[in-house]
C-alpha cells in the first residue's frame, strides 16, 4: 500500500511524525479514512479512537477534538490531546470517568456541565482505545 507523510500534534507533544498507510477517525459528518493521494481537505476531528495504519501494523490512538489538513502526500492532525492506547492507564481513565459523571450529576451551571461532559468524553475515548488495542492484540 502507498505511504504518505503524517504528523499528529498536540499542544504538549508530537505523537507521530512518519510514513503511514492510512488514518481512520471521526469527523462531525461521520467516519473518514485518509489514504495516499487523498484530495486536499481540511476537516474537524471529533474525540474518537483513531486508527493509524503503519507498514508494521495498526496503532490505536485516543484522540481529543481537533482538526486535520490533508494534501495528496501529507496529513497534519492537530488535536487538543492524543495518546497511544498502550500508554493509557486504564484505572486512571476509569477514575476520571467516575469523577466526570459525578460532576455531571451534581452540576448546575452551564460551564460546569460543559467541562464535565468534555472530561467524560475524553475518559470514554481513552477507555475505548485501550479496549480496541487489547482486542487487536488478542485477534
Amino acid at each position: 500500500m502507498a505511504l504518505f507523510r503524517c504528523d499528529i500534534l498536540t499542544p504538549y507533544r508530537r505523537l507521530l511524525n512518519g510514513e503511514v498507510e492510512s488514518l481512520q477517525f471521526v469527523t462531525h459528518d461521520g467516519e473518514m479514512v485518509v489514504l495516499a493521494g487523498h484530495e486536499s481537505v481540511a476537516a474537524p476531528v471529533k474525540s474518537c479512537v483513531m486508527r493509524v495504519r503503519l507498514p508494521e501494523g495498526v496503532n490505536i490512538v485516543a484522540a481529543a477534538d481537533g482538526f486535520i489538513t490533508v494534501n495528496p502526500d501529507r496529513a497534519e492532525v492537530f488535536l487538543d490531546a492524543a495518546e497511544f492506547a498502550q500508554e493509557i492507564d486504564s484505572k486512571r481513565a476509569e477514575d476520571a470517568l467516575a469523577r466526570a459523571e459525578k460532576r455531571l450529576a451534581e452540576g448546575s451551571v452551564s460551564w460546569e456541565l460543559r467541562r464535565a461532559t468534555a472530561a467524560a468524553t475524553r475518559a470514554r475515548v481513552r477507555l475505548a482505545a485501550v479496549k480496541a488495542h487489547k482486542e487487536r492484540k488478542e485477534a
